[in-house]
């Protein structure tokens, strides 16, 4: 581990933050297939569905 991943929050993941949050947002407005669409075609992000499902739904639970 890279000291500075905490301080960052990267630590555990292979996803920034903000992207993170991207997919969270997708994942919980339509079916996760076209969450990974509009984030490949609104940031350039390719992400397959199941990352999108997985992201999104770890950090639904870590809210409840």
């Amino acid at each position: 581990m890279v000291p500075r991943d905490d301080e960052l929050g990267v630590a555990s993941t292979s996803l920034t933050p903000g992207l993170r949050a991207m997919a969270d947002r997708v994942g919980a407005t339509v079916p996760f297939v076209k969450g990974a669409d509009l984030l490949a075609e609104l940031a350039g992000v390719e992400l397959n569905s199941k990352a999108v499902e997985r992201t999104s739904e770890a950090d639904g639970q870590a809210l409840s």
